[in-house]
């Protein structure tokens, strides 16, 4: 296919390198970014299911949708990376449901340091609005000022 496209001299094969080069980076951003989609997704559903007020609204199951929205940023400071996914999603009454909803966001940063931590807000479909507790029932933690701590 290499031929077809840029040809069987020089060029054809430079151009070839740089663009598998630039395919195989943009592969492995895009396998970066679903990982840390899946770990902000899996640290939210687990502070919506632990947390009291979200329970007691919708059930002690409640149950989430797939992430409805997501975005992933990365910014590199004098060596310091850190990355940040926001996702949004519905978590709903469990088994046998109350019909209620609440509408999820997320937001998950990490750093080259191996940290991690997320801020999760709800919107309960009554129109209250509140953000979890990062501790969110595992066991407390340094919540810090931001609330916070790793689910």
């Amino acid at each position: 296919m290499r031929k077809q496209m840029f040809g069987e001299g020089l060029m054809g094969k430079v151009a070839a390198g740089l663009i598998n080069n630039v395919a195989g980076a943009l592969k492995a951003q895009m396998t970066e970014a679903a990982e840390q989609s899946q770990d902000c997704y899996d640290a939210a559903t687990r502070a919506v299911a632990n947390d009291a007020r979200v329970r007691q609204y919708l059930g002690d199951k409640p149950q989430c949708t797939p992430p409805m929205s997501q975005m992933s940023s990365s910014v590199n400071v004098n060596g310091v990376a850190t990355q940040q996914t926001q996702i949004g999603f519905i978590a709903q009454g469990g088994a046998g449901g109350n019909g209620r909803s609440a509408q999820v966001q997320a937001t998950a940063s990490s750093g080259s340091d191996g940290g991690f931590s997320i801020d999760v807000r709800v919107a309960l479909d009554n129109g209250e609005v509140f953000a979890l507790d990062r501790g969110g029932g595992s066991g407390g933690g340094d919540a810090g000022e931001r609330g916070g701590g790793a689910y």
